[in-house]
């Protein structure tokens, strides 16, 4: 899929969710979105405005790699991260993305691995979404999340 979409620059919508693209996977998304903001220097950004991919086994190798990407998706408004096994180490790289990525109004990153200590530090991120307007996050940390987000 990513040798097809090389060429496709404008591509505003990924669903790859469901797939078991691995850690592996999730570098070639990375270094397409990277190589897609490279060919335009004037915006130096991604069209890219739907990511999703859940289910996929990214685990935290995968989200660290794509979290220094997705920092050029400036047009992001839907993120689906949910049921990778993303834990703890990944929450510095996605609250970067999440103050890079402004415009996103959903956010789903249930079912990883986080605890309160990166519940926090995603806060920090979700702070510059104005526009969010949805979301999802482990259960068990999400009180503590709401409750820093909105202080």
């Amino acid at each position: 899929m990513m040798k097809a979409s090389k060429n496709s620059i404008y591509l505003e919508c990924v669903q790859l969710q469901f797939n078991s693209i691995g850690p592996e996977g999730a570098s070639a998304v990375a270094d397409w979105i990277s190589s897609t903001s490279k060919r335009h220097p004037r915006q130096n950004s991604c069209f890219l405005m739907t990511l999703n991919l859940a289910d996929n086994q990214i685990h935290t190798n995968g989200t660290t790699v794509l979290a220094g990407a997705l920092q050029f998706c400036k047009n992001l408004r839907f993120l689906d991260m949910s049921h990778n096994k993303i834990d703890y180490e990944s929450a510095d790289g996605l609250a970067c993305v999440l103050q890079k990525c402004t415009q996103l109004h959903i956010l789903c990153l249930d079912y990883n691995n986080f605890d309160g200590e990166s519940a926090i530090i995603l806060a920090e991120g979700l702070k510059y979404c104005q526009f969010l307007e949805h979301c999802r996050f482990p259960e068990t940390e999400l009180e503590l999340l709401m409750q820093y987000v909105w202080l």
